[in-house]
């Protein structure tokens, strides 16, 4: 089983290169090879219709992608009559039935209802439910997160000093916009009791010129983040507008 499954597989990854088959759609046909694989009843239909529409030589491009697709939406253990989508069907409708049954598989029957009224002694055969697959839903946009150290006195970070780790002398985090990367929320990290003792011990240089302390003032113990700031982009610089500073509380 093994080595039809691989050959069924780069059947299907040759669908992927002409263009018939996209990545995601590949996926699920994948997973449901390896399904169909290990019963050697669907292995032997897969085969068969590829046979069968290939007059016992190379599949077409695209046709490994039509069956499995068939089979994808179709029902999983495949018994009895199955109507068969205008893709797969050709000059005539595929029927198979349990394999006690030979005859039947020869009469080519398009309608379990026709089967049914031949057979009235058998268990009816019942069509085959399509199952409804819910539409792909988008992922959130990533957000990244950067780390610095000392803003400029310009009030502004240089980006190309940035982390992607939170370090020991990380004191600002800015969470990047996951929709536009040259925008970011920026905030003070105050978790740690060392590193806001170096914070207040000069505040002219660490906090002033990306922050705003309530009531102008900068002496204390501890900083409360009221409000996070934002800052911008620009040529090699995360600017921090003058309005959009990080509102901190220092008591």
């Amino acid at each position: 089983m093994n080595k039809i499954y691989e050959k069924l597989l780069n059947y299907l990854r040759n669908d992927v290169d002409a263009g018939q088959c996209d990545n995601e759609r590949f996926a699920k046909l994948k997973d449901k090879l390896e399904i169909i694989v290990q019963s050697e009843q669907l292995t032997q239909q897969v085969i068969a219709l590829i046979k069968e529409r290939s007059n016992n030589t190379y599949p077409e491009i695209g046709l490994v992608t039509e069956i499995l697709t068939f089979f994808h939406q179709g029902q999983p253990t495949y018994s009895g009559v199955q109507k068969q989508s205008a893709s797969i069907r050709k000059s005539r409708p595929y029927a198979t039935v349990d394999t006690k049954q030979p005859q039947a598989a020869k009469a080519g029957y398009s309608k379990p209802q026709e089967l049914n009224r031949q057979h009235p002694d058998r268990v009816p055969v019942q069509p085959p439910q399509r199952s409804e697959i819910p539409p792909a839903q988008k992922a959130p946009p990533k957000k990244s997160l950067f780390y610095f150290t000392l803003p400029d006195p310009m009030g502004f970070f240089w980006d190309d000093k940035k982390s992607l780790e939170q370090k020991s002398d990380s004191f600002f985090k800015l969470t990047q916009d996951g929709t536009n990367p040259k925008a970011g929320s920026l905030t003070l990290l105050n978790e740690n009791e060392k590193t806001v003792k170096v914070l207040l011990s000069n505040p002219n240089m660490y906090l002033k010129p990306v922050c705003k302390a309530e009531h102008e003032n900068y002496s204390g113990n501890s900083i409360a983040v009221l409000r996070p700031g934002s800052a911008e982009l620009k040529n090699g610089k995360w600017l921090v507008a003058a309005d959009s500073k990080v509102l901190i509380k220092i008591q």
